[in-house]
């Protein structure tokens, strides 16, 4: 049976590729998430246990999450197998997207504007260099 232009067995197709790439791009946050975890655990504990100052933590928390976003976008580009820049992109999206709504469900003060924007921009970039590579590895 054909609906516009397409059989059900290309309709089923097209709809498990698409959950496919959802599947996969999910899986590629949750992977930024868990590497994230990890490395703010280990930092935790090396506040408590070194005199390390606090001072340090921002600094910290920007580079865990540009390699969290790069690998997450190597990981779902290299899973999908096409469009890894902007499937990549979009698996930095997702990962800032889950930062927003925790930071609103934890009460810290989100500042809407250029550093948002500049935030949401970075993430898509890094998501979206961590992809091209991710295809091409």
């Amino acid at each position: 049976m054909e609906v516009m232009g397409l059989t059900k067995s290309a309709k089923t197709n097209a709809s498990f590729i698409g959950d496919s790439r959802l599947t996969s791009i999910l899986l590629g946050v949750v992977l930024a998430y868990c590497i994230s975890l990890v490395v703010f655990v280990f930092s935790s504990l090396l506040f408590t246990l070194t005199p390390l100052t606090e001072a340090i933590m921002p600094y910290i928390t920007y580079i865990t999450t540009v390699i969290s976003i790069f690998i997450g976008g190597i990981y779902t580009a290299g899973k999908i197998g096409y469009k890894g820049w902007l499937n990549g992109g979009i698996c930095g999206l997702i990962y800032l997207i889950g930062l927003f709504i925790l930071s609103l469900l934890l009460n810290v003060n989100v500042v809407f504007g250029l550093q948002l924007l500049s935030r949401i921009v970075l993430s898509f970039l890094i998501g979206a260099i961590g992809g091209i590579l991710g295809i091409n590895m």
